[in-house]
């Protein structure tokens, strides 16, 4: 048996649902001899009649309401086929990874994440806890599709996006008697907290501390800005960090500017593409809105 023509299934429904080939001709914007033809050549195909023709206008045979019964599912499984490519194309529907740091996370995703679910429903996003370095390597292996990074790399394949700058700040133990900017001789004279290597913050901060002629040595480091401010609240040591929210207060940490001053600079960064896939491009625009 030959295959059944979805065209075909939509004239026979048109044809029962209007009671005559004459308002199905209309509504479809077909002569009727055309409906006629689809419905010969639906009984022609199942080899069965499908219709009979009365004084009261058209009706069903028994094979008739079987495949009629069948033809509204098909249609409908063609149509949300349709909507959902179509969603797809649009970049409605998807995923996308996404690399940042713990601090990014942690003051931006939750806003992100709950923009995405009020205009795209349907894509999600994979967020994986990375640095800058990790999650540049992670792009080039495929691994993420788009990350958060403190440096723009050249000749990585990538493209750099600048996102948003902020301030790097001297967070401080509040029972400490502190000036009110904070110098790297001053601090290279007190327990450090700092970032892992491999982390542009840890770079910049090294930095920082060279261009005054000293090298620090954190008395730890850790790859979380918030775990970093709660080991300051402790009074365990001070940390440079980005100021990722105006919100931020404890009556445990002071917060001092340094000098010179610094600031950290994030980027959207994705492969190099001719176009970027819907979703991935979507998830781009809700974040250059954010910042």
């Amino acid at each position: 048996m030959r295959e059944l023509n979805l065209d075909h299934l939509r004239t026979l429904l048109a044809v029962i649902d209007l009671g005559s080939f004459a308002n199905a001709a209309a509504a479809l914007s077909l002569a009727q001899p055309t409906v006629s033809l689809h419905l010969r050549e639906l009984e022609s195909r199942l080899e069965v009649r499908l219709l009979e023709r009365g004084r009261r206008g058209v009706a069903a045979t028994p094979a008739g309401m079987i495949l009629i019964d069948y033809a509204r599912k098909l249609l409908d499984l063609a149509d949300q086929a349709a909507e959902s490519v179509q969603s797809h194309k649009e970049g409605r529907v998807g995923e996308v990874n996404l690399g940042a740091s713990a601090g990014l996370i942690a003051h931006h995703m939750p806003k992100l994440l709950h923009g995405i679910a009020a205009v795209l429903p349907d894509v999600k996003v994979n967020l994986t806890v990375t640095t800058t370095a990790m999650a540049v390597e992670k792009l080039q292996l495929g691994e993420l599709d788009l990350a958060l990074v403190g440096v723009a790399v050249r000749q990585s394949g990538l493209t750099f996006i600048g996102w948003r700058t902020d301030a790097i700040m001297a967070y401080l133990p509040a029972a400490w008697a502190a000036p009110k900017r904070i110098t790297p001789a001053w601090l290279h004279e007190h327990p450090l907290l700092m970032n892992e290597p491999g982390s542009a913050l840890r770079n910049q901060t090294v930095q920082w501390f060279g261009q005054a002629g000293f090298f620090p040595r954190p008395k730890i480091a850790l790859n979380n800005g918030e775990a970093l401010k709660s080991l300051v609240a402790s009074g365990y040591g001070a940390a440079l960090l980005p100021v990722e929210s105006t919100h931020e207060t404890s009556a445990q940490i002071q917060v001092a500017r340094i000098y010179p001053a610094m600031a950290r600079r994030t980027y959207l960064a994705h492969k190099k593409a001719k176009a970027l896939a819907q979703p991935l491009q979507a998830v781009i625009e809700l974040l250059l809105a954010d910042r």
